[in-house]
């Protein structure tokens, strides 16, 4: 068979023009669904994407499932393609999804034609019963057993009537709940997509090459400067801080203890970084049990770190001081992250401003991901707010998160 793609696709374009006037959307659908799949064979990818998002748009009632399920497998293997494996498994998820309804829909009409055909055979055998019985009844009868089959007739069509009327609503509310199964499975796989894009940031932010490399780079001075003592202890703590990130990256939940940890050796690092620029200390109520609290990991990270780089550091200003408080509220846990910085409200320079609109990008991460937790999570509650000091100099983060502890 001739593969002459590039002669189709102008064919297509030409349809696309034409349809585009008569808003027939299941032709619509057709043409850039089968464009799409023209462009994929030509190895365009991204071309190929474009077309099948367009006839996505289009979808209808009309549509058939198996036609769905068509599209969405040319979405999963373009995405793969181009090396977009989450795209790609979330497609081939849904494609799975819609041939799983498909088959589902095809073995109910399957019981329903049998459940016919018996009805009808268990009628057929009744009426030649009947008429047996007719045979060997006495002739003064005969009106009476006439009328008697007619009124059996019509119990037999009320019946039938019933049983269709029965058999068809149980369908639609079968299809109904199939329907709202498959809404509410795209939707969870869309919310752990949105999930893993969002930790997967968290550690790049706490993990960032900038604090690998500065780190190293204090770890050589203190080694040339013969403080073998020094950077002993900052290969240790390095090395744990960068054990207890993986460990915990890889979990929806932690225990507290362990991100309290992590976090302590953060500031711990970056104090010895910048020569202990800045003085810190955290705090706890008494009636928290860290081994038994259930936290988000890498959540708090990078208000601290935001604290100490635009806040503490900028400007070298002497005297600076951060706060970690942990405390606990009914059925809540508050993390306050405080610091007398410059504020988020002092950006007069263009350092300053550049401070801010980076503090902006981490700021806006942390969001993007309490939101997601709070739309994962159905009795699970995070709020996030940040503001300055009264006195206008220094920040203050809060962050609460509903109270889990281990089973």
């Amino acid at each position: 068979m001739l593969k002459r793609y590039s002669l189709a696709l102008g064919y297509y374009d030409k349809a696309l023009d034409a349809l585009a006037m008569t808003r027939d959307s299941s032709a619509l659908y057709a043409a850039y669904a089968n464009k799409g799949d023209c462009l994929m064979q030509q190895n365009k990818f991204a071309e190929s994407i474009a077309s099948l998002k367009k006839a996505q748009e289009f979808i209808n009632p009309y549509i058939t499932n198996n036609h769905k399920a068509v599209l969405y497998h040319n979405f999963a293997y373009a995405y793969s393609q181009q090396k977009d494996y989450a795209k790609a498994f979330y497609f081939k998820n849904l494609e799975n999804i819609t041939k799983d309804s498909t088959n589902t829909e095809s073995i109910g009409k399957a019981i329903a034609e049998m459940s016919a055909k018996y009805e009808l055979r268990k009628k057929q055998d009744s009426l030649f019963i009947n008429k047996q019985e007719l045979i060997l009844a006495d002739a003064k009868t005969k009106e009476n057993q006439r009328n008697f089959i007619i009124l059996s007739i019509v119990s037999i069509a009320g019946v039938i009537v019933f049983i269709g009327i029965y058999r068809i609503r149980q369908l639609r509310f079968r299809n109904s709940l199939q329907q709202k199964q498959a809404e509410q499975n795209a939707l969870k796989l869309t919310h752990k997509y949105q999930l893993s894009e969002s930790e997967l940031k968290a550690i790049r932010a706490q993990m960032n090459p900038h604090f690998i490399f500065n780190v190293l780079n204090s770890i050589e001075a203190y080694i040339m400067e013969n403080d073998k003592r020094t950077a002993s202890r900052l290969i240790q703590k390095f090395a744990t801080l960068s054990r207890l990130v993986l460990e915990n990256s890889t979990k929806r939940l932690v225990p507290a203890d362990r991100e309290w940890k992590s976090l302590m050796l953060y500031t711990e690092l970056e104090a010895m970084r910048y020569n202990n620029a800045f003085s810190y200390n955290f705090l706890m109520d008494d009636n928290i049990q860290l081994n038994r609290l259930l936290l988000p990991p890498m959540l708090v990270q990078p208000l601290i770190e935001n604290a100490i780089l635009h806040g503490l550091i900028v400007g070298q200003q002497p005297g600076g001081h951060l706060e970690v408080q942990m405390m606990r509220s009914d059925k809540n846990i508050c993390i306050t992250v405080a610091d007398n910085g410059v504020g988020i409200g002092n950006s007069k320079n263009t350092i300053a401003k550049n401070v801010v609109k980076e503090k902006s990008l981490g700021l806006a991460s942390i969001k993007e991901r309490i939101e997601i937790l709070n739309n994962q999570e159905g009795d699970y509650t995070a709020t996030f707010e940040i503001r300055s000091n009264e006195d206008g100099r220094g920040t203050i983060a809060l962050i609460c998160l509903s109270y889990y502890e281990e089973a």
